[in-house]
């Protein structure tokens, strides 16, 4: 196996985000409006940036494809236990830890529970053939950052995937509050 090591970097997924935010735009088209909401100043962590912006490129197309008219993508430091993924359909690393979260919600067609099964399978696509990798480039995009990514979807009320990036090691308890 190559040594990942060397293809990571220091990055603040806050400032990736905004600097990859007219990509997204340009990648769902003129007819979706992509909105990006911060809930932290800094998320620190060590990825490969062109790793993870071509994973967000894909749930962006995949979001413009489902007829989606706004994507919201939003960014927070959650911490998960064991039991909080019990409940969810996880593909990756389903760890007790501190997170960098990406959720990116849309509002296009939803999935049925059937298809939403399968979406991270290697060529499943609901679309015509050729184009059939897009969710197994994030969900192995997530796996080598030692993350997980989730999915709620239902026919007619769009889809939101969660993407969990585990976080830097020294961000990985909450400061002291001051005072």
């Amino acid at each position: 196996a190559a040594d990942r090591s060397r293809d990571a970097d220091q990055l603040d997924l806050v400032r990736l985000l905004h600097d990859l935010a007219p990509v997204l735009q340009a990648a769902a088209g003129p007819s979706v409006q992509v909105a990006l909401e911060s809930g932290s100043s800094t998320l620190p962590l060590t990825g490969n940036a062109t790793e993870l912006e071509q994973a967000l490129l894909n749930l962006l197309t995949n979001a413009r494809d489902a007829k989606a008219r706004h994507v919201t993508l939003r960014t927070s430091r959650v911490e998960r236990t064991d039991a909080d993924w019990r409940d969810e359909r996880v593909h990756g690393v389903a760890a007790a830890g501190a997170f960098a979260c990406i959720e990116v919600q849309d509002d296009g067609e939803g999935m049925r529970e059937e298809i939403v099964e399968r979406i991270f399978d290697p060529f499943f696509t609901t679309r015509f053939p050729g184009r059939g990798l897009g969710l197994a480039v994030v969900s192995g995009a997530l796996r080598r950052h030692r993350g997980a990514v989730t999915v709620d979807s239902a026919v007619g009320r769009g889809t939101t995937f969660r993407l969990y990036l585990p976080l830097a090691a020294g961000e990985r308890t909450h400061p002291p509050a001051p005072g």
